[in-house]
């Protein structure tokens, strides 16, 4: 009768441990756009732009990037984590348009100056031809060890995220405009 009741006791206590191991890996989802605000769509002043080719480097929401706070306190208890992200960038003003650009999204650390560097970037950049006017982006990047690093450090966990078009475009001159929106940003976590 005791070897019977530690057998039952050994299969439920195995099953507790695979089902705490399977609960511990689920990764933690967070929804980054409602804490951008207004910052998750929206355009920089015209551009005069003259007639002929044009070099173009733009960052959204500004050069200075916007400042995520992720205040949840198992963020520090991640061991990956991965971002899901979608942009689109639509291009007016201008006639007679062509020529090539590229989109990139870069994740740094709040207060880095030269975020433009490989490190920083999340996935590849995307080409953007600006004949067609509009581009959208869709993803998933997985963070590099400067970009988790940069995420569990200090209490306030703050992030800094940033849009870059650049290029060389032609046109007939005029005002250019470059609108952005950000349809999705979410976090997964991976903790323990």
């Amino acid at each position: 009768m005791n070897r019977k009741r530690l057998r039952w006791t050994l299969a439920l206590a195995t099953l507790g441990l695979l089902g705490l191991t399977a609960c511990s890996s689920a990764p933690i989802t967070i929804n980054l756009v409602p804490l951008m605000g207004s910052y998750t769509s929206g355009s920089l002043e015209p551009i005069s732009v003259p007639p002929g080719s044009y070099n173009v480097s733009l960052w959204y929401p500004s050069a200075q990037g916007y400042t995520l706070k992720i205040n949840q306190s198992y963020s520090s208890l991640f061991t990956s984590a991965s971002i899901n992200y979608g942009i689109s960038m639509k291009l007016s003003g201008l006639t007679g348009v062509s020529g090539t650009g590229k989109v990139q999204l870069y994740l740094a650390p709040a207060g880095t100056t030269n975020i433009e560097q490989s490190k920083y970037a999340l996935g590849p950049s995307a080409p953007f031809d600006f004949s067609q006017n509009a581009v959208s982006v869709q993803g998933q990047a997985k963070l590099n060890s400067a970009q988790l690093q940069a995420l569990k450090s200090s209490g306030a966990h703050q992030m800094m995220i940033i849009i870059h078009v650049s290029g060389t475009l032609s046109s007939s001159g005029g005002s250019l405009t470059m609108n952005y929106n950000i349809t999705q940003l979410e976090l997964s976590l991976t903790v323990f």
